[in-house]
């Protein structure tokens, strides 16, 4: 069994979840996540995730996909408390074909603990009419 890894600042965490989804890394993106019951993820279509269960699966089926994504991020603004921060984002998704793009809105929250920071909220919007995402013939599914 490996030891969990330490998180010193929430920009730690937010650094360590793009670099495992830009590498398609679903246990490093999961070690991110605080080992709370109730935690948070709103994917910009609309589907609210409420447990690491749901985050799990969520996102193995995003990084398990055909299609490969890129995200690129730039903080917009924060609040950092002793115990909880905000993160504000604008998020620009690329993939690998032409199906899947987009420009979001996002929102972090990380909570401190016994192993440093971890996530326990990511909200995601795409900004106007800037996200496409085409279904082809498997139908909808969650990119993001």
């Amino acid at each position: 069994m490996t030891a969990m890894q330490t998180f010193v600042t929430p920009e730690d965490v937010e650094n360590a979840f793009y670099k495992a989804v830009n590498h398609g890394n679903l246990s490093d993106l999961l070690s991110v996540w605080a080992e709370e019951e109730e935690l948070l993820c709103l994917h910009p279509n609309g589907t609210l995730l409420n447990s690491l269960e749901n985050i799990r699966e969520s996102w193995r089926e995003i990084l398990g996909g055909q299609t490969k994504i890129r995200l690129n991020f730039r903080r917009i603004g924060y609040w950092r408390g002793s115990m909880i921060a905000v993160h504000h984002l604008l998020e620009e998704m690329q993939s690998d074909s032409d199906d899947v793009s987009g420009i979001f809105r996002v929102t972090h929250v990380f909570m401190r603990g016994a192993y440093g920071w971890r996530m326990v909220c990511r909200h995601s919007s795409p900004v106007g009419n800037d996200f496409v995402m085409r279904q082809g013939a498997a139908g909808r599914r969650t990119l993001h």
